[in-house]
């Protein structure tokens, strides 16, 4: 759920699963990318969390990398 002045600076969704999302917002001076996640708990399987943890990873990669 976004405010009405989110909405207006909505640039992207993307919905990757179930558990995760990310949208673009633009600003006056920059775009800003949010991700949004519902991790697995400790009660899901080994295989869910890998699971979840790969996808996270690629969508996050392209992101540049701060020092």
């Amino acid at each position: 759920m976004l405010s009405k002045k989110a909405k207006i600076s909505l640039i992207s969704t993307t919905p990757v699963s179930e558990r995760i999302i990310a949208i673009g917002l633009k600003d006056l001076t920059a775009n800003l990318s949010v991700i949004q996640v519902y991790a697995p708990d400790s009660s899901r399987s080994d295989e869910d969390s890998e699971k979840f943890n790969i996808k996270l990873q690629s969508l996050t990669d392209p992101f540049p990398k701060k020092a």
